[in-house]
């Protein structure tokens, strides 16, 4: 039998090896089985707090050292009590954005792939464990109606309208509609024009032109008045 020196060294090669590894769930987990965490509610990171709950963005360090930008949302909060320096770590549920769906995967056509929004974020069923140096920035995800509606966007504001669970794409009924004739998501990214008769939405490449602007949905001739709102484009039909 070892003696409890040895035990101890063989704790601290352990802890080494997670933390070279840059493996947190298992570090958490191995300090978890030794009575070395305690949790939080809310933990204060140069000078800001967060608490569960809370989204962020992180940019986190793998093993090949290459840095990889990752959006979740605060799950839990703890410090490992190591020695001689207590380790503050944060439990996320991960997000993925556009660049990380290939058009075809979870059901989503490439025509509907086209509607998504670069500004879009799906939560994914991937818990993952980061040092609180990973973190970036505190980030607001709304609805997309919040977001539609919302006249002083920043960079650090994001929408959701669908989760993926077990490779299961999970929509929001409110959130995940289509418009035009050509039955496209809506992305808030694209300017669209609304006809003042039908008050249909449409792209501007879906708008039939002969000698002055016609509408497919109605084919009538109208006129185009153009108006910002909320920083997207919109352009409004009205009628002769």
């Amino acid at each position: 039998m070892k003696s409890n020196k040895y035990v101890a060294q063989d704790d601290d090669q352990v802890i080494l090896d997670h933390l070279q590894n840059r493996d947190f769930n298992s570090l958490y987990q191995f300090c978890h089985d030794k009575d070395m965490v305690q949790e939080y509610q809310e933990v204060i990171y140069l000078e800001k707090p967060y608490k569960i709950g809370d989204n962020i963005m992180c940019t986190i360090e793998k093993k090949n050292y290459k840095k990889e930008t990752v959006f979740g949302k605060i799950l839990n909060i703890a410090v490992l009590l190591l020695q001689p320096t207590h380790m503050p770590v944060v439990l996320i549920q991960e997000y993925i954005d556009k660049a990380q769906i290939k058009p075809g995967q979870f059901d989503i056509s490439l025509h509907d792939y086209d509607g998504l929004s670069d500004l879009e974020l799906f939560l994914i069923d991937k818990e993952t464990w980061i040092f609180i140096n990973d973190i970036d920035v505190l980030i607001e995800v709304m609805t997309l109606k919040q977001y539609e509606d919302n006249p002083e966007k920043n960079e650090n504001q994001y929408f959701s309208r669908a989760t993926i669970q077990n490779d299961v794409l999970i929509t929001d009924a409110e959130g995940w509609y289509k418009i035009c004739t050509c039955d496209q998501l809506s992305n808030p990214d694209k300017a669209y024009v609304q006809c003042d008769e039908c008050q249909m939405w449409m792209h501007d490449s879906c708008l039939m032109m002969m000698n002055s602007y016609v509408l497919s949905a109605c084919l009538r001739p109208k006129k185009i008045r153009r108006r910002k709102r909320n920083d997207r484009l919109i352009i409004t039909i009205k009628n002769f």
